[in-house]
């Protein structure tokens, strides 16, 4: 690899292969840095049996309370990465590329992001290895009840779009409501932690083997309640701590079957969440 720094805020590297039979491989990595961004790409050049080529780039800058990310990655042969074992900083695998754009914004006020994908499988036929996701967004404010039973409400919305195998189509859009109330001195040395789910869920599905044909819409709630008696041991030296804990949950709806899924690890902090599976349903 020859390694250039063209100016103080943008350098690049050529690494070129030569090969016995008159065959020219170029790679070429481009960097450049901005005031609120910065900027990578990833190209090559290949002129065997035709011209082939590959160009990743990914954009990520900063403005104001918001993130956002832009990434491109597409291969004029699909057996091209695999061929000539390319790798690059900006793709995970050479099998898969993923094309997208981000943006995220976080404030005081609420937390909002959004994303638009294009996944391509190079391992799968031209017809089906496309992969579209839009809109795939969510958005979570808190708001603070005072003077009230409830001493916060938390509103959490999300929603997904996907294209895939040419025509299955699948959607969803998630609503929660979660109320809490937290009180310390209700009975004695108790902390109480009180949390009222309802969740709204709504899918579309077209040749899904997840969702149901067409439109469906669902309602559900739960309840959860955390116990902790804090205790505390003084001596001359040290100072010991003993929490017990104590958490019941109750819903009276039936929950959907998710053996098939990937599931994620349930931390300890997860045994205390009201809506720690994360996905359309809730616990029975």
């Amino acid at each position: 690899p020859y390694f250039k720094v063209i100016d103080k805020d943008k350098d690049m590297t050529i690494s070129p292969r030569l090969y016995n039979n008159n065959n020219l491989f170029v790679q070429t990595e481009y960097r450049q840095a901005f005031k609120d961004s910065s900027l990578i790409t990833d190209f090559s050049y290949n002129k065997k049996s035709g011209t082939n080529l590959h160009f990743f780039s990914k954009l990520r800058g900063d403005f104001d309370d918001s993130f956002y990310e832009m990434k491109i990655e597409t291969v004029s042969n699909k057996d091209y990465l695999k061929k000539y074992q390319i790798t690059s900083p900006l793709i995970k695998n050479n099998s898969v590329l993923n094309s997208s754009f981000i943006i995220e914004t976080y404030n005081d006020e609420y937390n909002f992001s959004s994303s638009i994908d294009i996944i391509e499988d190079l391992a799968k036929s031209n017809s089906d290895k496309y992969e579209y996701i839009f809109p795939n967004y969510k958005f979570s404010k808190e708001i603070g009840l005072k003077n009230n039973f409830f001493n916060s409400l938390n509103f959490n919305s999300s929603g997904t779009y996907r294209k895939f195998n040419t025509n299955v189509d699948e959607g969803d859009l998630i609503n929660d409501i979660i109320l809490n109330s937290n009180n310390q001195n209700q009975f004695s040395n108790f902390q109480t932690d009180l949390n009222f789910l309802l969740k709204n869920t709504n899918t579309y599905g077209d040749k899904s083997s997840t969702y149901k044909e067409d439109k469906d819409s669902k309602l559900f709630g739960s309840v959860i309640m955390n116990l902790e008696y804090p205790l505390i041991k003084n001596n001359n030296i040290s100072k010991s701590f003993l929490t017990p804990m104590a958490s019941l949950r109750f819903s009276p709806n039936k929950g959907l079957n998710l053996k098939n899924e990937n599931k994620n690890i349930l931390n300890f902090q997860d045994l205390f969440i009201i809506d720690r599976i994360g996905k359309n349903t809730v616990e029975s």
